[in-house]
C-alpha cells in the first residue's frame, strides 16, 4: 500500500492540485522548487521504449515546480518528508517524445523560468487565479533532448552521471524519429 501511495503522489497534475485532497494543502502553503539537470521520458515506437534525457539548452539547471509535505507516523512519531513534482500538459517537443499510449496527452514537469520561481513560491489568497497566467507564460525555458541508454532492465548502467550521455538508436533515426 505504501508503494501505491508513493506512485500516486509522485506527480501532481497542476490542473487539480487545489482540488485533490492529497495535494490541496501543500498547493496552498507548501510549494517548493526542485532544481535538476534534466529529466527522463520514454518514447514508444514499435512496441519498444526509448529513453530521452530532456534538459535546458544552455545547460543551466531546470527549476521544477513541486509541493512538499511531512507526515508524522502515529505509532512512533517519526517524520517523513516527501515531495511531488507538479506536471502540466507537454509542449510541442514533449508531444513527440512522451507518447505513452496509456495516457490521453503528453505530460511534463511544470518548468519555471527564472522570473517565475519567486512567483511560484509566494503564498497569497489569489494564487489559484494567478496559476493560469503562470502556465500561459511557461514557454521561456528552451529545452533540448537526446536519446540515452536503457533506464531499466539488465542493460541499465545505474545511477551514474554517464546515464545522461547520448546513445543513438538506428531504428529511430532510419524512421525519421531522431529528435
Amino acid at each position: 500500500q505504501q508503494k501505491k501511495i508513493w506512485n500516486s503522489t509522485l506527480n501532481a497534475r497542476v490542473e487539480t492540485i487545489f482540488e485533490k485532497p492529497a495535494f490541496r494543502d501543500a498547493a496552498k502553503e507548501k510549494r517548493c522548487v526542485l532544481y535538476v539537470d534534466g529529466f527522463y521520458e520514454h518514447h514508444h515506437f514499435k512496441n519498444n521504449t526509448y529513453p530521452f534525457f530532456i534538459h535546458r539548452k544552455n545547460s543551466e539547471p531546470l527549476a521544477l515546480a513541486a509541493l512538499w509535505s511531512e507526515w508524522i507516523h502515529p505509532e512512533h512519531g517519526g517524520t517523513i518528508h516527501s515531495f511531488s513534482i507538479v506536471t502540466t500538459v507537454g509542449n510541442g517537443m514533449m508531444a513527440k517524445i512522451h507518447n505513452n499510449p496509456k495516457l490521453k496527452e503528453p505530460r511534463m514537469p511544470l518548468i519555471l523560468s527564472d522570473d517565475l520561481e519567486e512567483q511560484w513560491l509566494s503564498s497569497h489568497s489569489d494564487f489559484e487565479k494567478e496559476l493560469k497566467e503562470l502556465l500561459n507564460r511557461n514557454d521561456k525555458v528552451e529545452l533540448e533532448a537526446h536519446t540515452v541508454g536503457k533506464l531499466r532492465g539488465k542493460n541499465y548502467a545505474g545511477n551514474t552521471s554517464s546515464i545522461a550521455d547520448e546513445v543513438k538508436y538506428m531504428e529511430l533515426e532510419t524512421n525519421g524519429l531522431d529528435f
